[in-house]
C-alpha cells in the first residue's frame, strides 16, 4: 500500500510539473513587455527579391509594386502597463539614413487589445496577469526626389521596431 502511495504521489508530481514545464515553454515564445522586461526590439529586414516592391504612393502601380507594407505583431501587456511604439535604427544596405532619407518613410501604429490572460514569464514564479495586444505597423514611402531614389533604390533596409510598457 505504500509503494502505491508513493508511486500515485510520483506519477502526480510528474504530471503538474510537465504541465507547468509546457506553459512556461509555451508562453516564453510570446512577445511580451513587462516591469522587469520593459523594452522588446524587433528587428525587421525587407530586401527586395520577396517579388513585390515599395513604390511611393499615388505612384503608378506595377505588376509587383506595392504602396504599403504590413507588419503584424502579438504582445503580452502586463496589467497596469500601456504600450509604447516606436522606430528606429533605418538603415538601407547597412547605413543608417539621414533625416531627410528617412522622412521618406511613414510607419503607421495600430493597436487593438486582444484578450486579458496570464503569462508564465518566469518559472519559479508566480504568471504575470495582462493583456494580449494587437499590433499593426504599416509602412508606406513617400514620393523621393531623383538622388533620393538613387540612394535607396535596390536595397535592404532594415528598422527596429522597439515596443516599451509603461
Amino acid at each position: 500500500m505504500k509503494k502505491l502511495i508513493i508511486v500515485s504521489g510520483l506519477i502526480f508530481f510528474l504530471m503538474f510539473n510537465t504541465t507547468r514545464i509546457y506553459a512556461y515553454w509555451k508562453d516564453t515564445s510570446h512577445t511580451y513587455v513587462t516591469e522587469e522586461k520593459p523594452v522588446e526590439i524587433i528587428t525587421e529586414s525587407m530586401v527586395s527579391d520577396t517579388g513585390k516592391y515599395l513604390v511611393p504612393k499615388g505612384s503608378i502601380l506595377g505588376v509587383n509594386d506595392i504602396e504599403e507594407i504590413v507588419f503584424t505583431y502579438e504582445v503580452f501587456v502586463e496589467e497596469g502597463k500601456t504600450l509604447d511604439i516606436k522606430t528606429e535604427n533605418l538603415t538601407i544596405n547597412g547605413i543608417e539614413l539621414s533625416s531627410e532619407l528617412s522622412d521618406l518613410f511613414t510607419f503607421t501604429f495600430k493597436q487593438q487589445v486582444i484578450e486579458e490572460d496570464t503569462l508564465t514569464t518566469n518559472f519559479f514564479e508566480r504568471s504575470q496577469n495582462g493583456y494580449f495586444v494587437e499590433v499593426t505597423l504599416y509602412l508606406s514611402m513617400q514620393m523621393p526626389s531623383y538622388e533620393q531614389y538613387q540612394t535607396i533604390a535596390g536595397g535592404i533596409m532594415r528598422f527596429d521596431v522597439a515596443l516599451e510598457a509603461e
